[in-house]
């Protein structure tokens, strides 16, 4: 916004074939290294999955994440836990025998590694739709709106040994690398 309270657009989604680089983004933004802006679209990218990207305050875009459905799908907003990763869950995908493809748990750098850290089962909670709080260091908690002991949803926690979790390669570097 400009001092006037003029509105700048500085990047419009969907711009590139088939929306790979995303479509749709209904989280608010966190704030991440060199000042740029991290967040998610709930569509586009991979199979109309999803994305995560970062933005320079110059309006240059890098998707960092296309999901493919086994990782997730539908993302909602990213936290910035005490590690200095983001942190997000996904509406759905992941554990695919689950009756309502419960959705997962991921971190991601700000490199684009991402990493699954828990597919839902339904037991545990199915579409964890509500994002996360960090509480300390590693624990984290959120809701989840269905699944669980009545199928009406739970409140789940989960610690994380930050040197156990096994990281998932990034993607080849593309044509959307934060061109302003």
């Amino acid at each position: 916004m400009t001092s006037g309270g003029a509105v700048t657009t500085l990047y419009s989604f969907c711009v590139q074939t088939g929306c790979t680089d995303g479509a749709v983004p209904n989280s608010r933004l966190v704030l991440g290294p060199a000042g740029r802006f991290y967040g998610t679209t709930y569509s586009g990218g991979t199979n109309n999955d999803g994305t995560i990207f970062a933005l320079s305050p110059a309006g240059g875009l890098r998707t960092l994440h296309r999901f493919i459905g086994s990782d997730g799908f539908d993302p909602g907003e990213l936290i910035r836990g005490t590690d200095g990763n983001f942190y997000g869950t996904t509406e759905f995908g992941g554990n695919f025998s689950c009756p309502n493809d419960c959705g997962t748990i991921f971190k991601i750098t700000s490199q684009g590694v991402l990493t699954p850290v828990h597919h839902f089962d339904g037991n545990d909670g199915s579409n964890p739709i509500g994002g996360l709080v960090e509480a300390g260091k590693g624990t984290f908690y959120g809701t989840a709106a269905y699944g669980g002991a009545n199928g009406d949803g739970t409140i789940f926690t989960l610690s994380l040994p930050r040197a156990s979790i096994p990281s998932v390669k990034p993607p080849a570097a593309s044509a959307d690398s934060f061109q302003p």
